[in-house]
């Protein structure tokens, strides 16, 4: 047997074991038109089963002689509508039966007259929905002459006063009630039908204006960001009329909250599911929604260190290593005007003079450069020792980030005296921060300027080129964060 028909068979025989039970329970407690109805659902998605069918039979039985016994009982008490509903669903379970038909037509035409009475009362209310209402639904239960003919004598001044009510809620801009009214009466009189359709139209185009007026609205509070200003304001338009372009931008604004809230709680992975589907949607905002993935997915980021520039001398002027010379205190003069704070901003002057100062010193007054980089989820590296005063290093690590990472990435740069690391300075950047900015120029203490670069790749985390094997080197004084 194909997959298809066994797994078919096998739904139709949990539907019938289910009916089969709430037939079991309703015969239980003595509820025989539920059980009747459940065991005839039963035998149809089993016509074979004897059981079934023996149990349809008995709650069938129950279930004619309850209805016919409280349909005698509800016409003695006058209670048509009793009488009628319960006459109405023993005909349809026997309906070869001739007594019980009669029985049906005479309960439906005392029923039929009850009703045509209560339409007039309604008239006289000046209930005229209520009252048309009722002249449709005695004509549904009956076809005698008599109260066909006392409905059309009231049916006139029913649809006359429903369309009169309806112009009246129509002006007080209340259309849904007037439609309502109106439609009642067209069912009754073909001749209000034009009318009908003339309200329906208006309703439709002052529906139209509300709706293009609240997407409006929504548009321009979108365009400020505020999604769930925007999202009310295009659900507000969708409680006017369904679908169109406020559906989807409603879903965007929705999902652009959620994306925000949980960037709010450092839940990354269900904040790129929201902004994913919010892009998905196709929805014209200048890409707000890739821009926004794009900064809460983690995703890795090769870190590069280029370069870094330290200040020619010691704090206290002395040379990082060697003798003072009279070209090294000339050099030093010459320099005396160099401005951090210009250094690490990148000025083309103060750059370009304190390069040409770091290239003066002489060689044997230049220090020997060690950076070493603590950054999370990698072991520590250190590149390899460079002799300069400007050296560029050319190492690169591959960190896993994104644009909201508050963790650290700091970089100690060190002078390695000998076996003994002098502090040059250290500076820190949170990894959000380098990768959004993807360039940053750090500077602290005596080093003027260090670039570090960072673009997204497709290497692993922790993934490393360009360092040394670790210094031994025993530091002369602990690191200072800025």
């Amino acid at each position: 047997m194909p997959r298809r028909t066994l797994l078919l068979a096998l739904a139709l025989l949990a539907a019938c074991a289910s009916h089969h039970k709430a037939g079991d329970r309703a015969g239980a407690v003595g509820d025989w038109k539920t059980a009747e109805r459940e065991y005839a659902q039963a035998l149809r998605d089993d016509p074979g089963s004897a059981e079934i069918k023996a149990k349809y039979q008995s709650a069938r039985d129950q279930a004619l002689a309850g209805a016919v016994g409280r349909a005698r009982a509800c016409a003695a008490g006058e209670d048509w509508e009793c009488a009628f509903a319960e006459a109405d669903y023993a005909a349809a379970l026997d309906s070869t039966n001739a007594e019980l038909a009669v029985f049906r037509r005479d309960a439906g035409r005392s029923l039929g007259t009850v009703r045509v009475r209560k339409a007039e009362d309604a008239s006289r209310r000046r209930e005229y929905g209520a009252g048309l209402t009722l002249l449709a639904q005695a004509r549904a239960v009956t076809d005698d002459a008599k109260v066909a003919a006392e409905a059309r004598r009231l049916q006139p001044a029913l649809v006359r006063g429903a369309v009169e009510s309806a112009e009246k809620l129509q002006g007080a801009g209340e259309f849904p009630q007037a439609i309502e009214l109106l439609a009642l009466a067209a069912d009754a009189d073909g001749s209000v039908r034009p009318r009908l359709e003339a309200v329906r139209a208006e309703y439709g185009r002052r529906l139209d204006a509300e709706y293009e007026r609240r997407a409006a609205e929504g548009d321009a509070l979108l365009a400020q960001g505020r999604y769930g200003d925007a999202q009310a304001a295009f659900e507000a338009a969708l409680q006017a009329r369904s679908g169109g372009r406020a559906a989807p931008l409603a879903r965007y604004c929705a999902e652009m909250r959620a994306g925000q809230a949980a960037a709010q709680s450092r839940q990354w992975d269900r904040a790129a599911k929201a902004y994913q589907a919010a892009a998905r949607l196709g929805v014209a905002d200048g890409g707000q929604a890739a821009q926004d993935l794009e900064r809460v997915q983690m995703r890795p980021y090769a870190i590069r260190l280029r370069s870094v520039l330290v200040r020619p001398s010691r704090p206290d002027g002395r040379p990082w290593v060697g003798e003072r010379s009279r070209v090294f205190d000339a050099v030093m003069i010459a320099g005396q005007s160099i401005s951090a704070t210009g250094v690490g901003a990148g000025e083309g002057r103060a750059l370009k003079m304190a390069l040409d100062v770091a290239n003066a010193v002489p060689a044997e007054n230049r220090p020997t450069l060690v950076a070493r980089v603590d950054a999370p989820g990698v072991p520590g590296l250190a590149t390899p020792p460079r002799r300069a005063l400007h050296a560029t290093l050319d190492a690169t690590v591959t960190v896993l980030a994104n644009h909201y990472d508050e963790r650290p990435l700091s970089i100690r740069v060190v002078h390695d005296a000998g076996g003994v690391a002098q502090d040059v300075g250290t500076v820190a950047v949170p990894l959000g921060e380098l990768v959004s900015r993807r360039s940053v120029i750090l500077s602290d203490r005596s080093i003027l300027r260090l670039e570090l670069d960072a673009v997204p790749t497709d290497a692993a985390a922790g993934t490393s080129s360009g360092f040394g094997p670790g210094q031994a080197v025993t530091s002369a004084a602990p690191p200072r964060r800025r």
